[in-house]
């Protein structure tokens, strides 16, 4: 009897490595595009914490001076809606801050508006605005409340991160 010399991968073999490759590279791309997703997220997240933050600083440094669309800045906020957010200028006609309404009124106080990523939205939002009233600043959250959470999701996935502030004004990622 002959013996034959064997050289290469039987059938079976190549199939066997094909599969694997084929699940390790299935099980890849799916963690990739969760991972991108994720990262999405954990940008708006730091991009609206940046609003808010934003906001208190404008207030605190804001002079009271008449802005160029008339009547009286009386403190600076973000006002949250589904798929973005607006920093806002709490304007007043005249010069009394105390008529003030301490939410967004519409266009005329936007200072700047922000889109979320495609995909991502404000969960469950009750909130609505937060106020940063100079020279303190004093907050004001509208619904009032000892603190706000705002839950910000993926449409498609199961991810979600939060941001919780204060009515002292403290932001805070848990």
């Amino acid at each position: 009897m002959a013996k034959q010399n064997s050289r290469g991968f039987t059938l079976i073999e190549l199939v066997v490595i094909l599969g694997i490759t084929t699940l390790l590279t299935a099980v890849l791309i799916t963690y990739s595009r969760t991972g991108e997703k994720q990262i999405r997220l954990f940008r708006d997240q730091a991009s609206a914490v940046n609003a808010i933050l934003r906001a208190k600083s404008l207030a605190i440094q804001t002079q009271l001076n008449n802005p160029p669309t008339g009547g009286k800045i009386c403190g600076y906020g973000v006002h949250f809606e589904e798929t973005r957010y607006i920093i806002f200028r709490d304007l007043v006609t005249g010069m009394n801050c105390a008529i003030s309404d301490q939410i967004y009124s519409g266009p005329d106080e936007i200072f700047e508006t922000k889109e979320l990523a495609e995909g991502n939205y404000f969960k469950d939002l009750v909130l609505s605005d937060i106020l940063f009233i100079p020279p303190d600043p004093r907050t004001v959250l509208n619904p009032p409340t000892l603190e706000a959470k705002l839950t910000l999701g993926a449409r498609e996935e199961n991810l979600s991160v939060e941001i919780l502030v204060n009515n002292f004004g403290q932001v805070s990622t848990p």
